[in-house]
């Protein structure tokens, strides 16, 4: 066993061993934070980018099989613990430029687009943007036709 003597360099290295470690780790901390924020932000991102790709796929599918049919789609729009999602935009109403595109935008991000495949029309049930919200959404999406003619794809969230 070791003999325990006293001496008076313990009492004056132990508090500037324990300054020097909360220094160390004063100085890492930020870096560490910093890093796994960009590596969240980066995650979120090609997920969300999967996502919505996966319901351009959706959207190109029901149009193609014409009016009247109807699919649902589950997709996540999960934000994660220091990047938000701060909207999703799929479609306009049909005499906007953007009915044809999915727009997104994660918190201290530009926003980013999506073309819906061979401009393909979409509109919410109430004829503008669907907003989507962080979280999980089942959509519905039905293909219809207009009077005039013009065949679009409605969207609208089931949840």
């Amino acid at each position: 066993m070791r003999d325990l003597s006293i001496d008076s360099k313990g009492l004056e290295g132990l508090p500037f061993r324990l300054l020097i470690v909360a220094v160390i780790m004063g100085i890492s901390i930020p870096a560490v934070l910093a890093s796994w924020s960009n590596a969240e932000r980066q995650h979120l991102e090609n997920s969300l980018n999967s996502e919505l790709n996966y319901l351009t796929v959706r959207i190109v599918q029901v149009y193609q099989a014409g009016p009247g049919n109807v699919v649902t789609v589950d997709v996540n729009l999960e934000s994660g613990t220091f990047t938000e999602i701060e909207y999703v935009l799929v479609g306009d109403n049909l005499e906007s430029a953007w009915r044809t595109a999915i727009r997104w935008k994660l918190s201290g991000q530009g926003e980013n687009v999506i073309a819906i495949e061979d401009g393909i029309p979409v509109c919410s049930n109430n004829g503008d943007a669907l907003h989507l919200s962080p979280g999980w959404h089942s959509i519905y999406l039905e293909t219809k036709k207009e009077e005039s003619g013009l065949v679009f794809v409605e969207i609208s969230v089931l949840d």
